[in-house]
């Protein structure tokens, strides 16, 4: 049995008494606090966030467009150049004004593009319409949507932040896109395992490794890194030899996702990287010439996200 903690001065107030009054019922929201830790639960029926058990139904915010994985290609735009994406929000979070004190399920909305500064989204219902601008360029590209309390500090609650994955394509180049963990995701440092799932576009079909097959035309799998600097990894045979696992997804013909669960290698405190590299079905680098018509280099298709061990 474990007594939730409500405010100090409260708590002793009532204690000094020695009997129960309505002060310390727990059925009472946005009082009490609560944790992680073994005894800090929140009773049945609420839900612990920012640290104190709610019963309300918490407030969530998802992305509705650009859809999830979707190829929204290169446009009329050129390449390199800034472009308006209207992309739309939908939820529960009652938008308002930032400032002022904290009412649980009001808030405002925190909206980056590729790990820019956050757009801040003070008004809307229903589903919410926002312009952001996106470089035009061909790849995969991110966007995050995070709800924040009036007094400036986030929701912490799963449904609170809403993450998309999409893709500019030039319909033809193969990419490959990691889509968690997220760009700044954290992990303690004892954490020893974390799940990596990368997609790609559709014209690429993920099958599982043959060392011994021949090359096929967009087809292949994926390699995983973990702290290394990639393209100069992968030019390297020794590291790069030294990938962590493959993603393959044979199940599914062209343009899917897969996860893999994988061990980090001890890398202390700090910010490293996460890399995937297409690879073809024997293992070796996937080489895709972005104009065959004309004499030229070969590119890898790799992408990476940095995460936090603390």
């Amino acid at each position: 049995m474990h007594i939730l903690a409500a405010p100090a001065l409260a708590s002793a107030f009532v204690l000094s008494l020695g009997c129960f009054t309505s002060d310390l019922d727990p059925t009472q929201i946005g009082v009490f606090a609560c944790n992680d830790d073994p005894g800090g639960e929140c009773p049945d029926g609420q839900s612990c966030i920012n640290g104190r058990c709610e019963g309300e139904d918490p407030p969530t915010v998802a992305v509705g467009f650009p859809e999830d994985e979707q190829d929204i290609g290169l446009g009329d735009g050129a390449i390199g150049s800034m472009r308006t994406v209207s992309m739309t929000v939908t939820g529960t979070l009652e938008i308002v004004p930032t400032g002022g004190d904290h009412v649980f399920g009001e808030g405002h909305l925190e909206i980056s593009v590729d790990g820019t500064a956050p757009i801040i989204v003070e008004s809307g219902a229903g589903v919410v319409g926002v312009d952001v601008q996106v470089a035009n360029t061909v790849g995969p590209h991110r966007i995050s949507v995070k709800s924040i309390r009036n007094d400036g500090v986030p929701y912490d609650h799963e449904g609170s932040t809403s993450n998309r994955l999409f893709w500019i394509s030039d319909g033809m180049t193969p990419l490959v896109g990691i889509k968690s963990p997220w760009p700044g995701e954290e992990f303690p440092l004892d954490a020893t395992e974390i799940e990596v799932t990368a997609a790609v576009t559709p014209v690429f079909a993920l099958q599982a490794a043959n060392p011994l097959g021949n090359p096929e035309i967009l087809t292949g799998h994926i390699h995983l890194y973990y702290a290394q600097s990639i393209e100069m990894c992968i030019a390297d045979p020794v590291c790069d030899m030294n990938y962590l696992a493959t993603i393959v997804a044979p199940d599914m013909p062209m343009g899917t996702s897969g996860t893999q669960t994988v061990t980090l290698t001890s890398s202390g405190a700090g910010t490293f990287p996460v890399s995937v590299v297409l690879r073809n079905i024997n293992h070796s680098l996937y080489l895709h010439d972005p104009d065959p018509g004309v004499e030229g280099d070969e590119f890898p298709q790799l992408d990476e996200v940095g995460i936090l061990r603390r």
